[in-house]
């Protein structure tokens, strides 16, 4: 990397980069270029500035495109239909599955007073969901009693779950920020973000950033909200109105699994409902403007690379069989388009 050659491991980057999306690696050099390089240790500290935590995969949801490695109950599904693990996991016994499930204790693997250092700089909380993992709330104990509430905390999170105790000690750091994963809204949000209850995450949003300046979103741009993209926009633009508070938001094109990718639908209904969202009066609103949203659809308008309708259709309708839902009635349009994709044939 440093010799400026091509990296197999850094392709999540030039993914990224190529999609008009400003990288890890490109925020990182951003965000400590006047600090010394150390190839040994990173940095002349030799204590890590920046973290980025996942304890366990404990999560209350299973979302559509999600993997086992990211929600137990994803993993919990997987090992009770073997049709989803023959048809995306084929190596699911061999490699995906992890070792007993168990969660990684951190007062049991890491030293916390070498991790969280008074060098320390930022930490990034990810899951599965961090607010009801017990070692982040352990971790976060830690910090409040060395007297470390300065350092920056980043909480993705689904926004699903009101914890009162996670709550009652994020509120001890002056610099905590939170971005929560929303697919869409309501319907489409639901439908993807399964088993979540839209309304509910609304009313938790707020609650739990009644006292923060800002927090951001992130949309994972996908087959199963194309059609949603201007609902979303009108949604967040009226939330943050009504909060009097930015709310920035981010896209992050899917790319994996392959069967979720927006280069399934056709052209032409990609173009109806990305071209929506583009010809709005949202994408001057602050909350769109201001981040790399609306470059990032305008990529993605311009893209022309379509795949296969059937690996959207086929993963559909097993996923709602066994989940109980319906597409037809979630999202219209996509159940339109499928029957309109049978008839043809």
């Amino acid at each position: 990397m440093l010799d400026g050659k091509y990296n197999e491991s850094c392709k999540t980057c030039y993914v990224h980069e190529a999609q008009g999306l400003e990288s890890d690696r490109q925020k990182y050099i951003k965000r400590y270029k006047d600090v010394p390089l150390n190839v040994e240790n990173g940095n002349d500290t030799g204590k890590p500035l920046d973290l980025e935590l996942r304890f366990s995969n404990l999560c209350n949801l299973k979302c559509r495109m999600c993997h086992p490695r990211q929600s137990s109950q994803f993993e919990k599904e997987l090992k009770k239909h073997s049709q989803i693990a023959e048809k995306y996991f084929p190596n699911w016994e061999s490699g995906y599955q992890l070792t007993n499930n168990k969660a990684v204790d951190p007062s049991n693997v890491v030293n916390f007073d070498w991790l969280f250092s008074k060098n320390i700089v930022k930490i990034k909380l990810l899951g599965g969901e961090p607010t009801i993992m017990p070692e982040v709330q352990k971790a976060l104990e830690y910090l409040i009693n060395i007297g470390n509430t300065d350092t920056k905390i980043h909480i993705t999170s689904n926004g699903t779950n009101a914890n009162p105790k996670f709550n009652n000690l994020i509120k001890n750091f002056k610099n905590a920020v939170f971005n929560f994963s929303l697919d869409g809204c309501y319907e489409t949000n639901d439908y993807i973000r399964f088993p979540s209850n839209f309304n509910s995450i609304v009313k938790n949003m707020t609650d739990v950033t009644e006292k923060v300046d800002y927090f951001t979103t992130s949309m994972c741009i996908q087959a199963l909200n194309i059609h949603n993209l201007y609902d979303y926009a009108k949604f967040i633009t009226e939330l943050s109105d009504k909060l009097n508070k930015p709310i920035d938001c981010f896209a992050y094109p899917l790319d994996w699994p392959s069967w979720a990718s927006y280069q399934t639908l056709p052209l032409d209904y990609r173009k109806k409902y990305i071209g929506k969202f583009l010809d709005s009066k949202y994408v001057d609103h602050h909350c769109f403007k201001d981040g790399d949203f609306v470059s990032v659809l305008k990529n993605l308008y311009e893209n022309t690379v379509v795949t296969d309708l059937n690996l959207l259709k086929e993963s559909c309708t097993m996923y709602d069989k066994i989940r109980k839902q319906d597409i037809n009635k979630s999202i219209p349009s996509l159940g339109k388009l499928f029957l309109v994709d049978i008839l043809s044939k």
